[in-house]
């Protein structure tokens, strides 16, 4: 029990800011397990010490499990009337063999926004002669960067914000009705500092912004990482929902998808905020990544 009550601690006293505690939270619903099979030795063998521990353990693995793994769906209904648009997120992997295929994908969502990380300099050559390119006329990125923004709809502002990767973000008119989107791509957890630093930018950028905003991307983070919940929650009290937990679409894990295993984490996001509301999540397949992509479509609901 003594491991697993050692890890507990990393989130119930806030100490998971070095590296290896990050790394660990990462995993933290998987290496929890062993607790419920404890669990049922100390009962077995009416050891109260034994169960009463694992129980502890069990509860806690049990409360912030379910924060990714939502019961039911609380999307909305879409309505016929209301202005919906979709968004896809890719990081097709710098090392992909089959990028038209991450490209075809793309296209195929329909979105009206797509965001896809690690574009290589040979990926922006492929992407400038795919179908694509030309669908979305609309393009917010820096050729020296691996994040890019494409949308079928007049850019109306855009810049970049300032983290460890420039991460565009761009505003766009859809019906009369402005709507502002982040490309996110976070540094891995493995280079702590850093990472802490993207998602404070993050956080910090997510606080100055009015109005409708849509996060979407690899943020190398899931929701066992203090520093992701910091980014969802805002001081205003405005919290920035999950497109994955309104579409209550289970455990939906998107990395590692390149081995012969089902993905393990979730790590890639669609955060909205806003008067935005999510009416469907789709999770498509990695396509010669290690990711999983995302398409969600998103109702505005101005008199909300």
């Amino acid at each position: 029990m003594v491991p697993l009550l050692l890890l507990c601690a990393l989130r119930w006293f806030g100490l998971d800011s070095s590296r290896t505690a990050v790394l660990v939270v990462t995993f933290l619903p998987w290496l929890l397990l062993p607790a419920y099979l404890l669990l049922g030795l100390g009962i077995g063998a009416r050891h109260g010490t034994l169960t009463a521990t694992a129980a502890l353990v069990v509860f806690s693995h049990a409360v912030w499990t379910a924060a990714e793994l939502p019961a039911s769906s609380t999307a909305h209904a879409a309505s016929s009337d209301a202005t919906t648009i979709r968004v896809h997120t890719a990081n097709v992997f710098k090392s992909n063999p089959n990028v038209d295929d991450a490209f075809d994908e793309a296209l195929a969502s329909g979105a009206d926004v797509i965001a896809m990380q690690e574009i290589t300099s040979q990926f922006h050559n492929r992407l400038s002669d795919h179908e694509l390119f030309d669908a979305y006329r609309h393009q917010f990125y820096d050729v020296l960067d691996p994040v890019v923004l494409l949308s079928r709809h007049q850019i109306t502002d855009g810049g970049f914000v300032r983290a460890w990767r420039d991460l565009p973000w761009i505003s766009v008119e859809i019906d009369g009705h402005k709507v502002t989107f982040l490309a996110v791509h976070t540094v891995p957890p493995s280079e702590t500092p850093r990472w802490v630093d993207d998602l404070a930018v993050i956080d910090r950028w997510v606080e100055r912004q009015d109005g409708r905003v849509v996060l979407l991307g690899d943020f190398n983070a899931t929701t066992q990482h203090r520093q992701f919940r910091e980014v969802v929650t805002r001081a205003s009290g405005d919290d920035l929902r999950d497109a994955h937990l309104e579409a209550g679409k289970g455990w939906g894990a998107t990395w590692p998808a390149d081995m012969s295993t089902p993905p393990l984490i979730r790590i890639d996001h669609i955060l909205v905020g806003g008067d935005l509301a999510v009416t469907e999540l789709d999770i498509g397949d990695a396509a010669g990544s290690d990711h999983r992509p995302l398409t969600a479509t998103v109702q505005i609901n101005p008199d909300s």
